[in-house]
């Protein structure tokens, strides 16, 4: 099999930056994507998230065209933060206002039925 280069000369080391950017800002956003989730609603914060990762990911080829690598970086950075918002919408609403008890058997199941 052929490898075939893409347009972008990047190493080993920036491609694992550029999939790590993503992690970074999802990670550093959870408590604060939570507390929005409590502030603002399920419905709104779902339509957010959708919305903003959607378009950076179809503005991602055009972003990285002019911006090479640290535009790429800066842009999945946001991807993440953008995805933390439905991931904390959907664990909000999931739960909803359970008790301990069925949060608890929500996550880890008691019987193997």
């Amino acid at each position: 099999m052929r490898r075939q280069d893409g347009d972008f000369n990047w190493n080993e080391k920036m491609q694992g930056v550029v999939l790590a950017s993503f992690f970074y800002g999802y990670v550093t956003t959870q408590i604060p994507g939570g507390m929005m989730a409590q502030k603002f609603g399920g419905k709104r914060l779902l339509l957010f998230g959708i919305f903003w990762t959607s378009a950076l990911t179809i503005l991602t080829p055009v972003i990285t065209h002019y911006g090479d690598f640290p535009a790429i970086v800066i842009t999945r950075i946001f991807e993440g933060i953008g995805e933390v918002c439905c991931v904390a919408t959907s664990t909000r609403e999931a739960l909803g206002y359970r008790t301990a008890n069925q949060m608890t058997k929500f996550y880890a199941p008691t019987s193997l039925d």
